[in-house]
Formats: structure tokens, sequence, C-alpha cells
């Protein structure tokens, strides 16, 4: 019964980076000047965990999950579709931004079309919901 009372204080949640599965170069920064990292865990806990403690990292073994393995959601003319990123455009902090030659997939372009894959042939000042700056692989139309 003691240690009910810091359930009601509510969740904590704690967000770690490393660079590998294995939990190397743990940090709170996804970034620093010689890291980046690409994994990411996170762990929540009725009670407050000690984070200077050196067993803090234990908490997350075996819960590393590399954030490239998930393809972003993104909105383009106010729908959503998933995003698959172009392999030259693999900077990081562009991970949900559309670039030339990335592609989204599976959704409504509007109430009538359904776009199965579509490609982005715009460059970064052109307007994603303009329908001129995709050209759309597989569509079903006047759904």
């Amino acid at each position: 019964m003691c240690c009910n009372k810091d359930i009601n204080k509510g969740n904590y949640t704690y967000i770690r980076f490393a660079t590998d599965k294995l939990g190397s170069n743990f940090s709170k920064h996804r970034k620093d000047f010689s890291h980046d990292r690409y994994y990411i865990s996170v762990i929540v806990s009725y009670i407050e965990l000690d984070e200077k403690s050196p067993l803090f990292i234990n908490y997350f073994s075996n819960l590393w999950i590399n954030i490239y393995d998930y393809k972003p959601i993104v909105i383009v003319n106010g729908n959503k579709f998933i995003l698959d990123k172009n392999p030259d455009n693999d900077n990081p902090d562009n991970f949900s931004t559309i670039e030339n030659k990335d592609i989204i997939m599976n959704g409504w372009w509007d109430s009538s079309e359904y776009w199965k894959i579509a490609i982005f042939i715009g460059n970064e000042l052109s307007n994603t919901s303009d329908k001129n700056n995709w050209n759309s692989l597989d569509s079903l139309e006047d759904i």
C-alpha cells in the first residue's frame, strides 16, 4: 500500500534517443555535435524515475525503434497520405516534409478521386495542394 500514493500524481514520460538498437550514445537529444540518433525509446511510468542513476538506461533496453522504419502521415490538399521519401531526400530534419520526387500513397485527393500512388514533381517552393505539382501514377477517379 505504501507505493500507491505516487500513482495519483500522473504519468511520467521519458523519451530518449540512441545511435543503434543497443542504446549506444544514449541521450535526451536526437542530435548533437557528434551524433545523429535514429533510434527512439519511450518509457511511461506512474512513478518518477531517477534520471541520474547509472541504471536509468536499463529501462530502455530492447525497446529501441528506428524512426525511419515508419512512414509519416502528411496532409496534402486537406487529406491524409502516407509519405515515402526519395532516397536522395535524406535530410533527417525533413523526415515529414514533401520534397521533389517524394511519393504519397493511399489517400483521397478530393471527394471523388483516390490516389494509390503519386510522385511530387514540384520543388521546395511549390504548393503541395496544387494538382499540377503531382504525377498521379495510380488513381481511382469518379468514385
